[in-house]
Order: structure tokens, then C-alpha cells, then sequence
């Protein structure tokens, strides 16, 4: 493991350390101040979410993944990887499902047509700076290999899984992780602690969600805040829905070109 890896995987794990103890505090002051026991279960769950991120990175550092992500990724055909595609669109839906049983806003409102065009901006601007991020990386001699699913799509053979795994990329994960991150931890969060907070907590979860591949961990925090800006500023996730589509498209296109 190089010294870059060492002092990066150091970061991060005080970062989210230092998120997961005010996360933890303010969903504590919630329970015990709550109206009705826990008063917003959002800030539990970023609390409980980051604190796992933090394990992860703990193992992932101790394990000594690679730099950029796996050596192999996993196959489509592979029982495994078919349960964690299922895994994480079940995850949402049930976050979603736990939203609407408290009644909790998700920000679908009908944005103007101005906004929808500022996500998409937003979403070729997340494409530049994961080049950015990308380049200066090789040019301190850390080249990243592609995120694990466009590495395994990337390995894989025309076939229905290939094509099934694309569209997951492509269309089902910026709707879903829109909802939960942008839609319902945003607003929730941003009410309670206002709107910097909700953006910049939604943004840091996003981030460490795919940590994964822990290399793209600070660009996706990145993107995960412009996101969180457009969602906030045009008062809809359909913006950000539509930056984060045209991201993983671009993205996904330039990987099979």
C-alpha cells in the first residue's frame, strides 16, 4: 500500500469518524427529545449508515483493496453479484417504503424546465471532475481502473445479464438513490438542521455509500453535493435526477466506447 493509499484511507476514516459522533448526538437529541420518541429517523439513519461506513473502510484498509477497486471483479453471472444488485434496489425501496409510512416529503415536485436543464449540466459537470479526479490520480502515478460494475460489464459478453446490468447503471440506481439521498434524507435532514447541513450530510452518505471502490469515494461526495445543490435551488429531486443520468450514461457510454 503506497503512502497516498495510507494518508487518503487515514482521511476518510477521521472524516467519517468525526460525521458518524455529530450524526450519532443529533439523532440522540432527537430520540430523546422527540414529540413522539425518535422526531426524525433520518438522522438516525445517517448516523447508522456512516458508523458502518466506517467499518468498512476500517476492514477495506486492513484487507488492502487495491487502489481503484478490485483486481477482479465479480462476474455477471455470479449468484453473488445478482444478490447485491437485488440487495441494494431493496435496500431503497425499503427506506422509501419507511418514508412513506411516516408521510415524510421526498421533494417530487414538477421543477421548470430551467432546473431540469441545470441537472443536466450539473450531470456533465459530475463527468468532468470524476476526469479530474481521474487524471490527477494517474498523474501522481495511482492510475483508477473503472468502478466495479463498469469493470464487470466492461469483462462481460453480450447477454441479457450485460444488458440488464447497463440498464441498472443507467436508469434504476439515479431514480432510486435520487429518491432516498436527494428526496428523502436531504429534506429531512435540511429541515431539521437546515439546508447547508441536509445537502452536505445527503452528499457525504452518497459519497461513502459506494465505498466499495474507495478511490471514488471523495468525486462521488463531490458529485453527491452538486447534486444536492440543484435539488435544493430548483426545490425537486427531478433535476437531480436527470444530472445524475446523464453522469452514469456519459459515463457508461465512454467505458464501452
Amino acid at each position: 500500500m503506497s503512502p497516498l493509499q495510507v494518508c487518503v484511507g487515514v482521511a476518510l476514516c477521521v472524516a467519517v469518524a468525526v460525521g458518524a459522533a455529530t450524526a450519532a448526538g443529533v439523532a440522540w437529541r432527537g430520540i430523546i427529545r422527540g414529540p413522539n420518541g425518535l422526531a426524525e429517523p433520518a438522522l438516525a439513519l445517517f448516523g447508522l449508515i456512516v458508523t458502518a461506513s466506517v467499518l468498512t473502510m476500517s476492514l477495506l484498509l486492513l484487507w488492502r483493496v487495491p487502489w481503484g477497486g478490485p483486481d477482479d471483479p465479480p462476474a455477471i453471472g455470479d449468484p453473488l453479484f445478482a444478490a447485491s444488485l437485488i440487495g441494494t434496489v431493496g435496500g431503497h425501496l425499503a427506506v422509501l417504503a419507511w418514508a412513506r409510512a411516516l408521510r415524510a416529503p421526498v421533494a417530487m415536485n414538477r421543477p421548470s424546465p430551467r432546473w431540469m436543464l441545470a441537472g443536466v449540466g450539473v450531470g456533465f459537470a459530475g463527468l468532468f471532475t470524476s476526469a479530474l479526479w481521474s487524471e490527477t490520480a494517474r498523474t501522481l502515478g495511482h492510475p483508477m481502473a473503472d468502478q466495479e460494475l463498469v469493470a464487470t460489464v466492461l469483462d462481460a459478453g453480450p447477454s441479457a445479464g450485460r444488458i440488464a446490468t447497463v440498464f441498472f447503471v443507467v436508469a434504476v440506481a439515479p431514480v432510486l438513490e435520487e429518491l432516498v439521498f436527494r428526496g428523502y434524507l436531504q429534506t429531512a435532514i435540511g429541515a431539521r438542521l437546515g439546508a447547508t447541513m441536509g445537502i452536505v450530510c445527503a452528499g457525504t452518505l452518497f459519497g461513502f455509500f459506494h465505498i466499495a471502490d474507495p478511490a471514488v469515494v471523495p468525486v462521488l461526495t463531490a458529485i453527491g453535493l452538486m447534486l444536492g445543490w440543484v435539488r435544493h435551488r430548483s426545490g425537486s429531486v427531478y433535476p437531480a435526477m436527470a444530472g445524475h443520468l446523464v453522469n452514469n450514461l456519459a459515463a457508461m457510454a465512454l467505458a464501452l466506447a
